[in-house]
């Protein structure tokens, strides 16, 4: 891909390729610590055009990933018509 644009690989790109394995235990990792800090700070709130979807504050907890999508596809629904 970066051959036929002509620009040499990020460095990254380079680093992922050759340590599949490091690559994704470090992703892991960092979405495991990133949702912990989330959740720990309770300062989650998903916004969709300024229209407030989730909130952990109100709620009093995080809302099911699918809950969460059909909330999204029912504002998106209404905003269409």
């Amino acid at each position: 891909m970066f051959a036929k644009l002509g620009v040499q690989p990020p460095r990254v790109y380079n680093f992922v390729k050759n340590n599949k394995m490091v690559a994704g235990m470090l992703l892991w990792f960092g979405g495991n610590f990133l949702k912990s800090y989330v959740t720990r700070t309770h300062a989650f709130e998903v916004y969709l055009n300024d229209t407030l979807i989730s909130s952990v504050i109100k709620s009093g907890g995080i809302m099911p990933l699918d809950a969460m999508v059909d909330q999204v596809m029912k504002y998106m629904a209404a905003s269409a018509e």
